[in-house]
């Protein structure tokens, strides 16, 4: 899944960067995209035991059931299990999710090795997550790639991707916003001490 982010305000603030320093091009994006994949991760919320206990229909176990009768529908018949093997299904289903608590930030962590930086603590299961990846830009194609490749299913038990989850756009479109203001306030900092330098050269 991709999601769809108006990057206008990213890019003005790149454009200033690149007209402000003599950096060249490629190191303005590249670092700009690490800085975005450091903080999404930062960002995204990690999952908790009560939480998904909550989405799969807390202690009745409602959304789980539903959940587990899917998979034993398709894995058996139609209504072709007995209770002990939806039972089974149950607690396969409830062990799975809740062995990828942290997955959907751990999903941002391989794009942020590719794009030469680190995260403290990452722990990267094998899985969605690990498909993650990231694509630097280039001195001749100055565009880049950033992934999150975690999936999960819905209470209908069709998979949805990352960029179907709520908290993963709203940690990647705060992450934008972070590094557009911090770029200003960089341009900012620099503008005055060029302003400074020449007026005390002035005198």
């Amino acid at each position: 899944m991709t999601m769809q982010v108006d990057l206008s305000k990213f890019r003005a603030a790149l454009v200033a960067v690149k007209n402000q320093t003599k950096k060249p091009e490629a190191d303005i994006v590249n670092r700009a995209m690490r800085d975005v994949a450091f903080r999404s991760a930062s960002f995204t919320p990690k999952s908790t035991a009560s939480s998904i206990n909550s989405a799969l229909g807390g202690k009745s176990g409602r959304v789980l059931a539903g959940l587990a009768a899917m998979a034993c529908n398709k894995k058996f018949g139609m209504k072709k299990w007995t209770r002990v093997q939806h039972k089974e299904m149950m607690a396969k289903i409830l062990k799975r999710r809740k062995s990828g608590i942290g997955a959907l930030r751990a999903g941002w962590i391989p794009a942020i090795q590719a794009l030469g930086g680190s995260y403290r603590g990452a722990k990267l299961a094998s899985g969605s997550a690990s498909k993650g990846t990231a694509k630097k830009a280039t001195i001749n194609n100055l565009v880049g790639v950033i992934k999150n490749a975690v999936f999960t299913r819905n209470n209908k038990g069709e998979k949805t991707g990352v960029g179907n989850i709520a908290v993963a756009s709203d940690a990647l479109g705060k992450a934008i916003r972070f590094v557009i203001n911090d770029r200003q306030t960089y341009l900012d900092r620099k503008r005055g001490i060029v302003k400074v330098l020449k007026a005390n050269s002035d005198k």
